[in-house]
């Protein structure tokens, strides 16, 4: 995968800093749980948009 120069990459470390922002304080075991539910939670997301933006140019919108 390329490294793209406007990409962070999440790390369990910065999952839990931010969420200590929020006042949820977790060890480093579920911070890293959580990264990954977060994770599989976006690849969803973005199949189904682009599953939708796909269809949605076989509709005439007329």
């Amino acid at each position: 995968m390329k490294n793209l120069s406007y990409r962070t990459k999440m790390t369990s470390e910065k999952m839990r800093e931010l969420l200590k922002t929020q006042a949820v304080d977790i060890d480093i075991e579920l911070a890293t749980e959580v990264l990954a539910f977060m994770k599989k939670l976006a690849k969803i997301a973005v199949s189904e948009y682009l599953k939708n933006e796909q269809n949605s140019r076989f509709i005439h919108k007329g």
